[in-house]
């Protein structure tokens, strides 16, 4: 079970560099690939959008650019501070592991990049995500597939398609879409992703 203080501790110690390190050094597109997958099943023409562990807010860059609402949760201080540079609409500073204080119904969609490697109870967090969606909502979500051995006091999950599929059952979604791509790419190890856009059954 990971420590939250170390993955404050390690997100704040990066926050104001965080787009660069992961887009030029690291080979991230998570944040372009998965809100465009999104997009066509938003059918508001205003969506309320929720980004979960929204770090410095680079996973709603698009969601920005089309003027959609945007309210985001991270627990690292240092990154809610780089996402005040972004258009949101509120911002909150909290563990995903506890519950979220937002309304029942409340958001179009809700995007969540790079997360599930660090959470420890995954089948409650998208327990929670489910009811904070209105009826029509969607998910847009990374799964890691494959974690390396990497010198790191965090613990980093992976998931099997099979934990992939009874998550996704049993918290209520069906798939809508799917698409597998490089998480990172480092001269030290590589992470692969399952990205997915989820509807509520």
């Amino acid at each position: 079970m990971n420590d939250e203080s170390k993955l404050i501790e390690e997100f704040d110690t990066f926050a104001d560099c965080y787009d660069e390190v992961i887009t030029e050094h690291l080979g991230y597109c998570a944040h372009t690939i998965i809100p465009t997958m999104m997009s066509q099943y938003i059918t508001n023409k205003t969506p309320e959008i929720l980004d979960l562990g929204c770090g410095t807010g680079i996973s709603s860059s698009l969601f920005f650019e089309k003027g959609y609402n945007v309210a985001g949760i991270d627990l690292s201080f240092g990154m809610i501070e780089q996402a005040r540079l972004r258009p949101f609409k509120r911002l909150y500073c909290q563990s995903l592991e506890l519950p979220l204080h937002l309304k029942e119904n409340e958001f179009d969609a809700v995007v969540m990049l790079g997360v599930l490697e660090f959470i420890n109870n995954t089948a409650q967090l998208l327990s929670r995500i489910y009811t904070v969606l209105k009826p029509d909502g969607v998910l847009g979500v990374t799964f890691p597939m494959n974690i390396p051995t990497i010198d790191t006091e965090l613990i980093v999950k992976a998931y099997s398609e099979q934990e992939i599929q009874t998550l996704i059952k049993n918290a209520g979604f069906t798939i809508l879409k799917s698409e597998s791509f490089l998480g990172y790419d480092s001269s030290e190890y590589t992470i692969d992703y399952t990205g997915y856009v989820l509807a509520k059954a």
